[in-house]
């Protein structure tokens, strides 16, 4: 661990010094130290204390006709009590977009690579990610803005091949803002899960193959926010989430002991529908100190996640799992302009609370949070 903790200050204080030589490049690193008194989200409400410790750097690259960037973003995440769920994700990526010659219309393009990995006690939660993207922005009216896009992703975990899959996801939004500082945004997003057969078989010549089903999922939503003059905000949410094809979550067996669905170790979006409803609030106070509070109410209703007692038992009434999560957060935030090298310095306080009534003994709990974060970016 402490070899960990000196690679990555080293490769901080590297990115500090090409960032002194190159002016089209930007260092941030950030720090948080956090306290879960619900750390694994179970009925066993075992407390821990998070140390987060994350970069980015990125470098702009100008063309005549895109403009562009490559970045990097790597994290450490410390557990003081429980220090076996140790764990680091890396990621690699490229954004680029260009304008048209009538500036109604932008194309943006990328991809990139992920990486989570953490100690092997915790390999099943190994995986490395590539994604690739390219969406459009019109302009229809200078008050109302449309965007279309595709994203490509293809997941592969390193202990559960069962798992792997591509994901073709379309999306669409709709922004539009008037004078009396009212915006609304609308979005509609449809994924497609298509998991990859995996060869279960030793004979080459005759291969046998499993896998999982394909999935879908269609998700809208619908956002209203009001400026209240010129230090105040309220927004409003409404999201819905369907499966309009096939079932998710079938289980894949991963030995002759263990059976697991991908929602079970990964909560995996397609495994459930359901609604939120969410409200936000931001006021800047004096100082120029940003308050912001919020609430949340989630309903998920699983497809798959059969009922257990806690001796392991399928509850006889063959129910599935069904969540109700209420959550409520507040965070105090204020950056700091100084000129010594570091271009801007932030300093959050974040607490909140989250409740979760379920009808699985096991997911019935509540979890009180807070951390403390530190953040500074050069250039």
């Amino acid at each position: 661990m402490k070899k960990q903790i000196i690679f990555y200050f080293v490769l901080i204080s590297d990115f500090i010094s090409i960032s002194t030589i190159f002016s089209q490049t930007s260092i941030s690193v950030s720090q948080y130290l956090g306290y879960y008194s619900n750390s694994f989200y179970n009925y066993k409400q075992l407390a821990d204390v998070n140390d987060f410790i994350g970069l980015k750097a990125s470098r702009i690259l100008k063309g005549e006709t895109v403009q562009s960037r490559i970045y990097y973003q790597g994290d450490l995440n410390f557990f003081k009590t429980y220090s076996e769920r140790i764990y680091h994700n890396q990621a690699l990526g490229y954004d680029g977009y260009t304008v048209s010659s009538d500036n109604k219309k932008t194309l943006y393009f990328g991809g990139n690579w992920y990486w989570h990995d953490g100690r092997d006690i915790y390999d099943y939660y190994d995986y490395w990610k590539l994604q690739g993207y390219v969406n459009t922005k019109i302009y229809f009216r200078p008050n109302l803005i449309s965007k279309f896009g595709y994203i490509l992703n293809n997941r592969n975990y390193s202990e559960l091949p069962e798992f792997n899959y591509w994901e073709h996801y379309l999306y669409t939004q709709l922004n539009t803002f008037f004078q009396t500082g009212t915006s609304i945004t609308l979005i509609v997003n449809y994924g497609l899960k298509n998991h990859i057969p995996l060869d279960i078989s030793s004979n080459w010549r005759n291969p046998e193959f499993f896998e999982m089903p394909s999935v879908d999922q269609l998700v809208s939503s619908i956002k209203v926010a009001q400026s209240i003059g010129n230090k105040t905000s309220l927004s409003a949410k409404y999201l819905n989430r369907l499966n309009p094809g096939l079932v998710a979550g079938s289980a894949a067996v991963m030995n002759t002991d263990d059976l697991f669905t991908e929602d079970e170790l990964f909560d995996d979006r397609y495994g459930y529908s359901g609604h939120e409803f969410s409200v936000n609030f931001t006021h800047f106070l004096p100082a120029y100190v940003k308050l912001e509070l919020g609430s949340t109410y989630y309903l998920k209703n699983y497809h798959n996640r059969q009922i257990y007692d806690f001796d392991g038992n399928i509850d006889i009434s063959g129910d599935k799992r069904s969540d109700q999560r209420s959550l409520i957060w507040t965070s105090l935030s204020r950056n700091f302009a100084v000129n010594w090298g570091i271009k801007n310095i932030k300093l959050s306080l974040q607490g909140g609370y989250l409740k979760n009534d379920s009808n699985d003994s096991y997911y019935q709990f509540d979890n009180y949070f807070g951390s403390l974060g530190l953040q500074f970016r050069v250039k």
